[in-house]
């Protein structure tokens, strides 16, 4: 759990906006990928089966800090603490 894990994902043309860069509604999806990797191994949405619960986003803010690179059909990793 505390390593790094890459997340292979790809972006299609109707996932960019018109600044060429990926729109927030595919963002937030990638945010959730790595959300249920996540849960998947630690455990969590075993548990959460188990009781019936759901994951549920019930708000958030995200701080772009630097622009995208333009070169979206080919596959981005996302890298983070696991």
């Amino acid at each position: 759990m505390l390593t790094g894990r890459c997340i292979r994902i790809s972006a299609s043309p109707g996932d960019i906006d018109t600044y060429p860069e990926m729109n927030n509604g595919r963002f937030w999806t990638v945010m959730d990928f790595g959300r249920y990797d996540r849960a998947f191994r630690s455990g969590l949405m075993r548990m959460a089966h188990r009781n019936g619960w759901f994951f549920v986003a019930a708000g958030g803010s995200i701080r772009y800090r630097r622009r995208t690179d333009g070169c979206f059909l080919t596959a981005h990793g996302l890298k983070g603490p696991s």
